[in-house]
């Protein structure tokens, strides 16, 4: 599933060659023509977590989440689609191109992009121009301190951005078992996590380019992207471990981790010495 980076990649893409342009055309295969899109002007093309959001001259906005298959094409004109138009999720015609989204999980409309971000109910951007760990921890105080700290990762109502990738690669670099109750990882611990996802998803926005990497944004052997997701069996680029996966909370997403380098621990996993995070 494209993560926090891939959206605002996109929407960087997306964003020069539509803000200010008019909309010529639009479908989608919810509603089919949306003429009530022609000669609206877009204002803009934005990435919030996981979503793209593109807003309209008369406060309409559109919000589109890609899930598993979501991609993207942009074309000349009357060009040739290199997908089939039975794909087509959704697309905007301007007076030069044509945008085309295939095989998205979600496309809704509403009346403003503010009523849009109120309706996602999604914590807060890792990759947000602002960014304070204090209004992420304050969600995390809400949370079962006996949820496993994988699947807070991906839970984007605390802090939207992390997918399954970043999930597992965190993790590793954090030397915490992916199954860890979330009250037993102190606030500097966390404030790690988080800090790092944010690092992470800063650097490969900047490197651009489809294919995400870890060792890209932090240097690592033999030219390997990643260190555990998507290696099951391999050896540990640290230790020589077997990578081990398995499903992982409601969703059943895949979790890899190395067995030694993220043993579980008998006592609380503390950055600091400092106390488990407390309850509120």
């Amino acid at each position: 599933m494209p993560e926090g980076d891939t959206l605002h990649r996109l929407a960087n893409a997306l964003r020069p060659a539509l803000v200010g342009e008019a909309i010529t055309g639009a479908w989608s295969h919810a509603w089919g023509p949306l003429d009530a899109l022609k000669g609206e002007e877009v204002t803009s093309v934005e990435a919030v977590g996981k979503h793209l959001l593109i807003a309209f001259a008369r406060e309409g906005a559109l919000r589109v989440h890609l899930g598993m298959r979501g991609v993207w094409h942009a074309y000349h004109r009357g060009g040739p689609w290199k997908r089939s138009p039975e794909a087509a999720s959704l697309w905007l015609e301007t007076a030069r191109f044509t945008f085309v989204c295939f095989h998205a999980s979600q496309v809704e409309w509403s009346t403003s992009s503010s009523s849009q971000r109120r309706a996602l109910h999604l914590g807060p951007d890792l990759l947000a121009a602002e960014y304070d760990f204090s209004l992420i921890l304050a969600r995390l105080r809400r949370c079962d301190p006996k949820r496993s700290i994988g699947e807070v990762l991906l839970d984007q109502r605390i802090a939207s951005g992390i997918g399954n990738v970043y999930k597992s690669e965190l993790l590793f670099l954090e030397g915490l078992h992916p199954w860890t109750p979330l009250g037993r990882i102190d606030e500097t611990k966390l404030k790690a996590i988080y800090g790092l996802a944010r690092k992470l998803l800063q650097r490969n926005v900047a490197m651009g380019g489809r294919r995400r990497t870890v060792f890209g944004a932090l240097g690592g052997p033999g030219g390997a992207r990643l260190w555990v997701y998507n290696r099951v069996g391999k050896a540990c680029l640290r230790c020589g471990t077997s990578v081990a996966t398995r499903r992982q909370g409601d969703q059943a997403r895949s979790t890899f981790w190395c067995p030694s380098c993220q043993a579980e621990a008998p006592e609380t996993l503390s950055a600091s010495g400092a106390n488990p995070l407390p309850s509120s």
